[in-house]
């Protein structure tokens, strides 16, 4: 576990598996991650929104949603400030997701993880 003098005074989010962090400076950089299951360091920082999806919603089908165009234009328009500009909690609240029936979802991840492997990023 990280000693407490090294985690950062902003760290107050706890993590759980597959909860995705949604960085709320800058969204346009996509700085959007889901936490691993082998996660040893379960505490997040403020400057991420934490999305915990409901048990019965895919959280890969949230997170390709969350990096998609869809999301991330729609938070790049609610940034504020000039230095470092951000979005506020209440923006991802306020953020409406739609979400098919389950078999859809699973479909579409599906879809997804077929057309990232044939591209083969590696």
């Amino acid at each position: 576990m990280v000693k407490k003098d090294k985690i950062a005074s902003r760290a107050r989010q706890v993590l759980e598996n597959d909860d995705i962090l949604f960085s709320v400076v800058r969204p346009y950089l996509r700085n959007i991650a889901m936490v691993p299951k082998d996660n040893n360091y379960k505490i997040g920082t403020t400057g991420f929104y934490v999305l915990k999806p409901y048990e019965l919603i895919n959280r890969k089908y949230i997170f390709c949603l969350t990096l998609s165009n869809y999301t991330v234009t729609n938070m790049t328009q609610k940034m504020r400030g000039d230095n470092s500009p951000s979005i506020r909690k209440s923006d991802m609240q306020n953020l409406i997701i739609p979400i098919p029936p389950r078999m859809e979802q699973d479909k579409i991840v599906n879809m997804i993880i077929r057309i990232y492997s044939a591209i083969n990023l590696n």
